[in-house]
């Protein structure tokens, strides 16, 4: 369990520290933003395959595994999908904020549609995540 949390921690490392070395000669800042935003889900997904490890289930089929088994493998999903869910929102919020400054080259994404745009994303991002929580 311990190194299940040691190899999350390193996996956020990468996502603050490394990535952002290799973007750093380019001019906006939306890669940074975007790698900032990956670190939790990049946390939560090691940390989740190490439990997954940790448990044993990753070999046995799943008719074989006993009722907290199951559970257990359906609260590892929800708490992956709320983690992506959160980066989704983030992630369309750097996107669409980079674009409607750029609204000469983007007219559709221009600061006065930019609210309703970006309302209309959330929404079918969180839907989606719906969807996926129900699967979970």
């Amino acid at each position: 369990m311990f190194a299940g949390l040691v190899v999350s921690q390193l996996a956020g490392m990468v996502m603050t520290r490394l990535l952002p070395r290799l973007t750093r000669r380019t001019q906006t800042e939306v890669d940074d933003a975007v790698f900032a935003a990956l670190r939790l889900p990049g946390m939560v997904g090691a940390a989740n395959l190490a439990l997954l490890r940790l448990s044993g289930l990753d070999g046995v089929g799943a008719a074989e595994w006993p009722t907290s088994y199951r559970l257990s493998l359906g609260a590892l999903k929800t708490v992956a999908v709320l983690a992506w869910l959160g980066f989704g929102l983030r992630f369309s919020s750097i996107v669409l904020g980079a674009l409607s400054r750029h609204h000469q080259r983007f007219p559709v994404v221009s600061p006065k549609t930019l609210p309703l745009i970006d309302n209309i994303v959330k929404v079918a991002v969180v839907a989606v995540a719906s969807y996926f929580l129900l699967l979970a």
